[in-house]
């Protein structure tokens, strides 16, 4: 079992990432508004796709630190979904669920948005597909936060039933 210190800095690096989704939230509420305010062009769709692709990327580093902790096996192939779906499991006496289907569910839809983000480079944007991704965004948004405090409270649980070094 890990020892007081190493469970609060694990909640230490989740606060810091949970704080890292906000802002990156806040980035894409800006680049969604300017979408809405122009006639955008390739560049523009880029730009609302940036920080699409960085918010996924956050959540999934926030997963990893979690997994890492947790000693959970990531499988090679395929890992980006499987290591997803994972997030939705209750682990038995090691972890709880950590993410709910439904946040799952959105998040998934991001993460395959970010593969094709990340490997495009002979194709432009359609505007259409990334007003549905971007759609998903507030749904994220808004569960997230209940999601990640109902994880906090069990790692301060877990901080407060080990023992210190």
């Amino acid at each position: 079992m890990r020892s007081k210190e190493e469970v609060l800095q694990l909640i230490a690096e989740l606060e810091a990432d949970y704080e890292t989704i906000a802002d990156l939230f806040q980035k894409n509420m800006l680049m969604t508004q300017k979408i809405e305010l122009i006639e955008p062009d390739e560049f523009d769709w880029a730009g609302l796709g940036y920080p699409i692709h960085n918010l996924y990327t956050a959540f999934e580093n926030y997963f990893l630190r979690i997994a890492k902790f947790f000693k959970n096996y990531l499988d090679k192939a395929e890992w980006h979904r499987s290591f997803l779906l994972r997030m939705t499991l209750h682990i038995e006496s090691i972890r709880p669920a950590i993410i709910s289907k439904d946040l799952f569910r959105e998040l998934d839809e991001l993460r395959g948005f970010r593969h094709v983000f990340r490997y495009m480079y002979q194709y432009e944007l359609d505007p259409d597909k990334m007003r549905l991704v971007n759609a998903r965004i507030p749904r994220v948004r808004a569960l997230f936060p209940a999601e990640h405090q109902n994880f906090i409270a069990y790692l301060r649980q877990l901080a407060d039933s080990v023992e210190s070094l």
